[in-house]
């Protein structure tokens, strides 16, 4: 799936897995000509500097193909969606066209069936690098102004006693 040759932005995890990804003998000469042009041409930057209106992995999106209806969806690192797990894009044809597209930003694609489309990412609604999460889902270590949340609540000893049945 072609796409046009406007600026991407990758961060430098995305380019990652790009890599690992085209070693997938599942790709398709196209998505593998699409990542070599995302990898060749895209500025690469750290996580936390990605500007908020980038598509990465992990981000959930609205994107439209051919003025259709807009669809919303997170471009995920799998080979294809769930079956009843909605709501998910693949990093394969149109969600490689996706990755490291600015908000507005359109691409021409092909379709399966040699179908010209116009692809256009309308909206970054979530983006795993404004929560301070990577690519892999691991939260980035929490500093003494935003301390890790507690997972139990602190016991003293009035309430170790009082579930123990009273004063001993």
């Amino acid at each position: 799936m072609p796409a046009a040759n406007a600026l991407a932005f990758l961060t430098a995890e995305d380019a990652a897995v790009l890599r690992i990804l085209l070693q997938d003998p599942a790709l398709t000469d196209a998505e593998k000509a699409t990542i070599f042009r995302k990898l060749d041409t895209a500025r690469i930057i750290e996580g936390g500097r990605v500007p908020a209106d980038v598509a990465t992995i992990n981000s959930r999106i609205t994107y439209q193909v051919n003025c259709g209806v807009p669809v919303s969806a997170f471009l995920v690192n799998i080979r294809k969606p769930f079956r009843s797990f909605q709501g998910v894009i693949p990093l394969r044809g149109i969600g490689l066209s996706l990755l490291g597209m600015r908000e507005g930003s359109r691409a021409q694609i092909v379709l399966p069936g040699d179908a010209a489309a116009e692809l256009v990412l309308k909206r970054v609604l979530y983006q795993p690098q404004r929560v301070g999460a990577d690519v892999f889902g691991c939260v980035a270590q929490k500093t003494k102004a935003h301390p890790a949340p507690r997972l139990r609540p602190r016991l003293d000893q009035r309430t170790v006693q009082s579930a123990a049945g009273g004063e001993q």
